[in-house]
C-alpha cells in the first residue's frame, strides 16, 4: 500500500496531537516495511524535529507552505497533494479533514471534549465549538474509517453524530518506553512532592485538586503540589486559588517542561494524580504509571478504560474523595508498591508498535474496500 499521512500539524509546541503523530509514523514506517509512506510537514517543523530527520527507505516527507492551526489553505494544499499522489489510502490524524480531499480516507479523532463539556470553555468560544461541532462532523462522515484514541472516545463519537459503531476502531496509544536521560538537578523541587501533567484547562479539575491537597497538606506539611503544564489563556483560577490558600510555597507551577525534564519529574514524584472530568485518552497518567509511579485519576471517561485497576480511582467531583485517597497511598506502603509493579505492567501494554499493527490493518481494510469497490 502508499499511504500519505497528514502531520503539517504536528510541527508546533508538543500537543496530544503532536505526540500521536509523532510517535506513530516512526512506528508505521517500522512495522510496514513493505508499504510506502508519504507524510505531509507544514513549515512549522524545527530542522530538528523528529519527523523532518527520520530516515527510512519506504518513507519520504513532503514540505507543505501551510501551520499548524486549522486554515483554509491546508484544505486546498493537502487537497492538491492527494490528487497528484493517489495514495491507496490517506490518514488525516484530526478534526479538520479537507472537503476537497479525493480518495479512500481514515481519520483519527482524540476527543470531544468542546462537546460533551461546553461549560468549561469560555461563551467568546461558542462560535469555535460550533465550528468544530460542524468540522468534526463533516470529517467522521467523509471518512471511510474513524479511529477513536479509546472506546470512551468512540461512544462519545456514535452519540454525538450517529455514525455507525462498526464503522469506528478503538485504538490505544502506545507510551515511549525508554526516558531521556535525566539528572537529580531537574527534579522540579526538593524534598517529596505529589504531580500533575496537562494543559491546565479547566476540565482537568485543578482547583478540586488544589483543594484536596490543601487537606492533604494540612497532615502531610513536608509534601509539594507541582503542577506542569501550559497556562490556558484567561483562566487563572488555580493560581489565585493557591494564593487564597496560603500554598505559594507548596504549590508550584512549572509551565511546559522539556522532554528530559518531564521525565526526571516523573521519576521524582512520589504521587501522580489526573483528576480530570473529561479525558479522551490520558497520556500523563499512562507515563507516570510506566515509571512505577503510584496514580490517582477520575473514575470517569477513558481513564477507568486505560488505567484498569493498576491506579486508585475516585469521584472526581469529591474534593474529600480525592484528599483520602492521596493520603491513603502516601501513607501506606505497601499500596504504594503494588500500585507502582501494576502500574509498570499495566503500561507495558501501550506499546507504539501494538497501535501501529492495528493502524495498518484499518488501513488495509480500507485499501481493500476500494480494489474491492
Amino acid at each position: 500500500m502508499h499511504i500519505a499521512i497528514a502531520a503539517h500539524q504536528a510541527g508546533g509546541p508538543v500537543s496530544g496531537l503532536g505526540r500521536y503523530v509523532n510517535e506513530l509514523v516512526p512506528a508505521l514506517v517500522r512495522t510496514g516495511p513493505e508499504h510506502e509512506f508519504t507524510v505531509f510537514l507544514g513549515r512549522d517543523f524545527a530542522p530538528n524535529h523528529p519527523l523532518r530527520v527520520l530516515r527510512a527507505p519506504n518513507l519520504r516527507t513532503l514540505s507543505l507552505p501551510c501551520g499548524t492551526g486549522i486554515s483554509v489553505s491546508q484544505q486546498f494544499l493537502v487537497a492538491r497533494e492527494l490528487r497528484r499522489l493517489r495514495p491507496d489510502v490517506f490518514h488525516h490524524p484530526h478534526l479538520d479533514l479537507s472537503v476537497m480531499a479525493p480518495g479512500r480516507i481514515v481519520v483519527t479523532i482524540h476527543d470531544l471534549k468542546y462537546l460533551r463539556h461546553p461549560e468549561f470553555f469560555p461563551r467568546r468560544s461558542r462560535l469555535k465549538r460550533e465550528i468544530l461541532f460542524r468540522l468534526t462532523r463533516r470529517t467522521v462522515s467523509r471518512a471511510n474509517r474513524v479511529i477513536a484514541v479509546s472506546e470512551y472516545t468512540r461512544r462519545d463519537i456514535v452519540e454525538f453524530f450517529g455514525v455507525e459503531p462498526e464503522k469506528i476502531t478503538a485504538i490505544h496509544h502506545g507510551i515511549r518506553k525508554e526516558d531521556p536521560i535525566a539528572d537529580a538537578s531537574s527534579v522540579p523541587v526538593p524534598g517529596p512532592y505529589v504531580l500533575f501533567v496537562g494543559v491546565r484547562r479547566p476540565h482537568k479539575n485543578l482547583l478540586r485538586l488544589i483543594n484536596a491537597f490543601s487537606q492533604f497538606h494540612a497532615n502531610h506539611g513536608d509534601y509539594r503540589l507541582v503542577i506542569v503544564g501550559q497556562a490556558y489563556p484567561g483562566f487563572d483560577l488555580p493560581e489565585r486559588l493557591v494564593a487564597e490558600l496560603g500554598l505559594d510555597n507548596a504549590v508550584r507551577f512549572t509551565g511546559p517542561l522539556s522532554d528530559t525534564a518531564l521525565a526526571a519529574a516523573y521519576r521524582g514524584a512520589s504521587l501522580f494524580v489526573l483528576p480530570s472530568l473529561y479525558e479522551g485518552f490520558g497520556f500523563p497518567a499512562l507515563e507516570a504509571m510506566s515509571r512505577g509511579v503510584p496514580t490517582v485519576v477520575s473514575e470517569t471517561t477513558s481513564l477507568a478504560e486505560v488505567c484498569g485497576d493498576a491506579c486508585i480511582s475516585v469521584d472526581p467531583l469529591s474534593t474529600d474523595s480525592l484528599a483520602g485517597a492521596m493520603s491513603r497511598v502516601i501513607e501506606d506502603p505497601q499500596l504504594r508498591d503494588r500500585l507502582a509493579k501494576l502500574g509498570r505492567d499495566r503500561a507495558a501494554g501501550f506499546t507504539w508498535d501494538r497501535t501501529a499493527r492495528a493502524t495498518l490493518e484499518v488501513y488495509a481494510e480500507v485499501a481493500g474496500e476500494r480494489r474491492n469497490g
